[in-house]
């Protein structure tokens, strides 16, 4: 797993996706690189995060439960 854009969320929802994944191994990190880029990032996306919630509120915002709860499929529009 690698880091994704800040908002960017990719689910395994079936069971077909879960089976199909596995565990190709992993890689060793230095924690003084791996703290500074972490420590970086938290700033700036929770800079990002202050900067879009200063906006007014947009009723039609889709969230991850809506995506679950109408069990939307790839290549809806909403999802764009």
């Amino acid at each position: 797993m690698y880091l994704g854009e800040l908002g960017e969320q990719i689910v395994l929802k079936s069971r077909k996706a879960f089976s199909a994944i596995r565990y190709l191994g992993n890689e060793a990190a230095a924690a003084e690189e791996y703290y500074r880029k972490k420590a970086l990032r938290e700033r700036e996306a929770r800079k990002k995060y202050r900067k879009t919630r200063k906006k007014a509120a947009d009723v039609n915002e889709l969230f991850m439960l809506d995506i679950l709860r109408e069990e939307m499929k790839n290549g809806d529009s909403r999802l764009s």
